[in-house]
C-alpha cells in the first residue's frame, strides 16, 4: 500500500514538490483535479492551465490545477478530440 502525500507542512515545498505545486496540493486536498484520487508519494504531478494561455488564461493559482501525469495526458487527448475545454473541479 502506498502512502498518500502529506499536505500538512508543504509551504516550502517537499522533496521533488515545488512550493507552487505544494500550494495547489493543499488547495485540492491532496487530490487530482481530474480523477479525484489522492496523490501518492511516487505519483508524477503536472500543473494544468484550466483556461489555456493561448486563449487568454493566466498563471494565477485560480487558473491552475494539479493532475497526475497520466490524467494530464488523458485530459489533453480528450481536449484535442473535442477541440474544446473540459471542465475540472478545482
Amino acid at each position: 500500500m502506498m502512502a498518500t502525500v502529506s499536505i500538512g507542512g508543504l509551504s516550502k515545498g517537499y522533496d521533488n514538490i515545488s512550493p507552487s505545486k505544494a500550494r495547489l496540493l493543499r488547495k485540492q486536498d491532496g487530490r487530482c483535479a481530474y480523477c479525484r484520487f489522492h496523490f501518492d508519494n511516487d505519483d508524477l504531478m503536472e500543473t494544468h492551465h484550466v483556461k489555456a494561455k493561448a486563449v487568454g488564461g493566466t498563471d494565477e493559482y485560480t487558473n491552475l490545477a494539479l493532475l497526475h501525469r497520466h490524467c494530464h495526458d488523458h485530459l489533453h487527448a480528450e481536449m484535442n478530440k473535442a477541440s474544446d475545454s473540459i471542465s475540472l473541479s478545482v
